[in-house]
């Protein structure tokens, strides 16, 4: 009866550890999933910005459109450019800028006549 006890209690230890090992995993899972549908979002949100201001160039500024294929931040210099958030961001900052300084230019000159 006892050679039971300890065949049937190391059974289910070797279980608990099993079933924690498998909650981890899942844990693990479910936190790259999380944070995959998290950074997916994002890039959305990023996107959807950079393609408004891109429209408002074209529409409201046709003269900077030349422009946009020229920015550095679209031609990388690297051989396997990685999209990431930062680089998101940055070309959306850029685009930004791109219509902030033409604005300002545009005041100085009218100021200027």
């Amino acid at each position: 009866m006892s050679d039971f006890k300890l065949y049937g209690q190391t059974q289910i230890n070797q279980t608990i550890l099993c079933l924690n090992a498998h909650f981890k995993a899942l844990k693990t899972n479910l936190n790259f999933t999380l944070n995959y549908n998290l950074m997916n979002s994002q890039i959305m949100h990023y996107n959807k910005k950079i393609l408004q201001v891109t429209l408002e160039i074209k529409g409201d500024y046709p003269e900077l459109s030349k422009y946009i294929e020229e920015m550095p931040v679209t031609i990388p210099n690297d051989a396997d450019p990685q999209i990431n958030l930062k680089s998101l961001d940055d070309y959306l900052d850029s685009l930004n800028e791109l219509i902030n300084k033409y604005e300002e230019d545009c005041l100085l000159k009218s100021n200027q006549i």
